[in-house]
């Protein structure tokens, strides 16, 4: 039996053979990667792509876009969800100045080791329900330079996330 098939950026895929994302400020992709558009207007301003850079059957996943960032969805609820073998996520070029909602955003990463929401503006956000919720992968969390002046449901968002050891919610 194969692992589920799931929604990975508008592309249907497993999640369970990802191993890291990335985004990246351009739409090059390289010979043999596997690419789809996945911009939510479908106008393909954001591609994504996988390969398999180191063999092992798990892949990197690529989104770009040529105007720098990528902007997410008023509702990115799980949007990051689920990705349990995922080590490193790198979301430094996402532009999250119209995200409202955040819950269960990072939900059930039981693997991550490297990640960065330094980029993370979020003076619209509303909701951060279960925003790391059973993510044990997290032993660090620096969360300080969040904006969560308009927050108004906070509920589970570190729920069993046993892990983490040191968690940085100074600006809340």
């Amino acid at each position: 039996m194969g692992a589920a098939t799931d929604s990975v950026f508008g592309y249907s895929m497993s999640k369970t053979y990802i191993e890291a994302i990335y985004t990246v400020d351009h739409i090059d992709v390289p010979a043999g990667a596997t690419s789809w558009d996945a911009s939510s207007e479908r106008n393909n301003s954001v591609i994504a792509w996988t390969v398999d850079n180191d063999g092992n059957g798990f892949s990197e996943v690529y989104i770009g876009a040529n105007q720098g960032k990528i902007a997410l969805p008023a509702d990115s609820s799980e949007m990051f969800a689920s990705f349990s073998n995922v080590h490193t996520m790198d979301l430094r070029r996402v532009d999250t100045t119209q995200v409202t909602n955040m819950s269960n955003m990072f939900y059930h990463l039981s693997s991550i080791k490297n990640f960065d929401i330094s980029s993370f503006n979020t003076i619209n956000v509303t909701n951060m329900a279960s925003m790391f919720q059973s993510a044990s992968g997290f032993t660090e969390l620096d969360l300080s330079h969040l904006n969560t002046s308009k927050v108004t449901n906070m509920s589970n968002m570190f729920n069993m996330a046993y892990n983490i050891t040191n968690l940085d919610i100074s600006s809340f």
